[in-house]
């Protein structure tokens, strides 16, 4: 199974604008998951924010490069571009050699292609 890290915009200034940001990346999610592989969920970040006080913005995005690192496809959801965060994403991805791609279309031709391959978890991942 594939590894691919959902990739969007989630931050926004106005509240409703940053839950619908959230909101869409799920869907992405789960469109991700329903095609047959295992998808990082960027937005889960935010519950992580929610469940405690200590968690901070740098440790957040330190680990979710450290699962882009680890990812089969980064997979970038519409609207992306204006999203820095993402931008960064997409460019680190590009440097790292893992492909990225804009679409189900896209997504569907990689993994017929890689269909073999086996996501690898970091230490202490999920079990």
């Amino acid at each position: 199974m594939l590894c691919a890290y959902v990739a969007g915009k989630m931050t926004d200034s106005n509240p409703v604008e940053f839950l619908r940001n959230l909101n869409a990346l799920q869907e992405w999610t789960a469109k991700v998951r329903d095609f047959g592989m295992a998808p990082f969920p960027v937005a889960d970040d935010f519950a992580d924010i929610m469940r405690t006080k200590e968690t901070t913005i740098p440790q957040i995005k330190e680990a979710s490069m450290e699962w882009l690192r680890r990812a089969d496809v980064v997979f970038a959801t519409p609207g992306y571009e204006s999203s820095p965060g993402t931008v960064e994403e997409i460019r680190v991805a590009r440097e790292l050699g893992i492909p990225v791609v804009f679409d189900l279309v896209e997504l569907g031709h990689l993994k017929s292609n890689h269909d073999q391959k086996q996501c690898e978890l970091p230490e202490g991942g999920a079990e």
